[in-house]
C-alpha cells in the first residue's frame, strides 16, 4: 500500500504505544517490582519462612514444680501454599526419628480444620493450634516447590522451626527418638539374622524384635566380643565396623554415646531398682539428655 507522511505518521504513533504497552513485565503476582528473566531472585519477593509462636499450658494443677505440659504451635502457612507448586507438606519430627505428617498434632475435636492455618479462632471460640504433649526437641518441616516467575522450580525446605516440651521421656521414647533412627540407618545392614555379625543382630524389619536385642545388649556384664563398655566396642578398633560406627553423624553419635552410658549406669546401679529391657519413665535426677529441661523463653498461658 501506499503510505503518505500522515499515514506514515500515525503508524509510527501506533507502534511506539504498542512497544510501550510490551515493556517490561511487573511482577504483579509477587509485588509490584519490575523482573528480569535472567537475574530474577534479586526482585522477586522472598520466600520466607512463616512466623511460629509456642506457648505450653501446665497439666499439673497442683504442683507445678512437676514438668508436665502441653505445648501449643501457632503457625499459619496459607501464604506459602498459595505460592507452592503442589502444595506445603508440613511435617514434625523429634529427635533423630523419621518425619511425621503434622496431622498427629492436630485436634480432631475441633469442627473447622484447615490444612495451613493453625490458630486459636477466638471469634468462633475454638482452638485450632498443634499441639502435643509428649517431652522432647521437636522441629516442624515445611516442604515445597515454588515456580519463578521466568520458570525455574526452586525447592524450599523450612526446617529450623524448633521447641521443646520439658520433662522426661520414657525408656523406649528415647529408645525410638534417638537410638532406633541411629541402629536403623547404620546397623542393621550387617547386624542382622543373614549376616556374619548375626551375634548381635538388629532385626531390619521388627522394630520390637530390634528394641529388645540392643537393650539386652546394653544390660549384658561384657559383649560377646572384645572387652570394655559397649561404647568401647561399638567406636573401637575391636569392631569390624568400626568406620561406619565413626561416620555417623557427630550430632547423633554424641547423643548415642551418652544414651548408652547412662543405661549402662542405671542398670549397674545396685541401688536401682529399674530394669532397663523394659518401659519406664526417667527421673529428673537421671540427667538433661534423658530428662528436658524448660525453654529459657517458655511462655506459660494462664
Amino acid at each position: 500500500m501506499n503510505l503518505n507522511p500522515l499515514n506514515l505518521s500515525v503508524l509510527i504513533s501506533f507502534s511506539s504505544t504498542l512497544l510501550v504497552a510490551c515493556g517490561p513485565e511487573s511482577n504483579s503476582r509477587y509485588g509490584d517490582e519490575y523482573w528480569d528473566p535472567t537475574d530474577t531472585k534479586a526482585t522477586f519477593d522472598p520466600v520466607e519462612p512463616p512466623e511460629y509462636t509456642v506457648t505450653y499450658s501446665d497439666n499439673t494443677d497442683a504442683d507445678t514444680a512437676d514438668d508436665d505440659w502441653t505445648a501449643h504451635i501457632t503457625i499459619d502457612f496459607t501464604d506459602l501454599n498459595r505460592r507452592s507448586k503442589d502444595g506445603v507438606i508440613a511435617s514434625y519430627q523429634r529427635g533423630f526419628a523419621e518425619q511425621k505428617l503434622i496431622d498427629d498434632l492436630i485436634d480432631t475435636n475441633v469442627s473447622t480444620i484447615t490444612d495451613t492455618e493453625f490458630v486459636f479462632d477466638y471469634s468462633a471460640g475454638e482452638d485450632r493450634r498443634l499441639s502435643t504433649d509428649i517431652p522432647g526437641e521437636y522441629a516442624v518441616v515445611l516442604d515445597f516447590d515454588v515456580i519463578w516467575p521466568n520458570g525455574n522450580t526452586v525447592s524450599y525446605l523450612f526446617n529450623d522451626m524448633n521447641f521443646t516440651i520439658p520433662g522426661c521421656q520414657t525408656n523406649y521414647g528415647i529408645y525410638s527418638d534417638y537410638i532406633n533412627p541411629v541402629l536403623a540407618d547404620n546397623c542393621v545392614n550387617c547386624h542382622n539374622a543373614g549376616d556374619a555379625s548375626s551375634a548381635f543382630d538388629l532385626d531390619s524389619t521388627n522394630n520390637t524384635t530390634r528394641r529388645t536385642s540392643f537393650f539386652n545388649k546394653v544390660s549384658a556384664d561384657a559383649l560377646s566380643v572384645g572387652t570394655g563398655t559397649m561404647v568401647d566396642y561399638i567406636f573401637g578398633t575391636q569392631h569390624t565396623g568400626t568406620a561406619t560406627a565413626n561416620a555417623i553423624d557427630s550430632t547423633q553419635q554424641t547423643k548415642f554415646r551418652q544414651l548408652i552410658t547412662l543405661l549402662q549406669a542405671i542398670d549397674n546401679d545396685t541401688g536401682d531398682s529399674r530394669n532397663i529391657t523394659s518401659d519406664f519413665t526417667f527421673l529428673a535426677s537421671d540427667g538433661n539428655e534423658l530428662c528436658f529441661s524448660r525453654p529459657s523463653t517458655m511462655v506459660v498461658e494462664e
